[in-house]
């Protein structure tokens, strides 16, 4: 399941879900719910991206996404079961955004987790440090990559 930026879309993602899914995995984006940044709520999207892979028969599900979308995904980890979770991707993600916190969720969070961020991208190079420190998870990974100026 991966989760786009704020006020970007699904499309972001479309390339790396075909490729993964050419290599047989089922993946799931999808189009967050347009909103106030102070009132956003979009962990609650992923939850529902959540539900609808249980639906379709998936039992373990790895939750992920990119800056706003990549906070979702930490924040909804936390309330993901754990025999469903399989584990957590954060990329270059604040560590609240609107009404989430995806710090308080990480303490929370024990599976496998990787986080990664780009060391240009200088908004959020300190705030993925403090997720991977804050991270309950025992098999974790953080990169920070040499990246370029957008």
């Amino acid at each position: 399941m991966l989760s786009h930026e704020f006020r970007a879309n699904l499309c972001n993602w479309l390339p790396f879900a075909q490729q993964l899914a050419g290599r047989g995995y089922r993946v799931l984006v999808y189009d967050s719910r347009p909103s106030n940044p102070r009132q956003a709520h979009l962990e609650q999207d992923v939850l529902g991206a959540v539900r609808e892979l249980r639906r379709h028969g998936v039992t373990r599900v790895l939750v992920g996404g990119a800056s706003a979308g990549g906070t979702a995904a930490q924040t909804a980890a936390a309330a993901v079961p754990r025999a469903t979770l399989a584990g957590v991707v954060v990329l270059s993600s604040p560590r609240q955004f609107g009404s989430m916190d995806a710090e308080q969720a990480a303490r929370k969070v024990t599976a496998p987790s990787f986080f990664g961020v780009g060391t240009r991208d200088t908004a959020f190079v300190d705030e993925v440090w403090k997720l991977d420190a804050a991270s309950a998870a025992k098999r974790k990974q953080l990169v920070v990559v040499p990246s370029q100026s957008g």
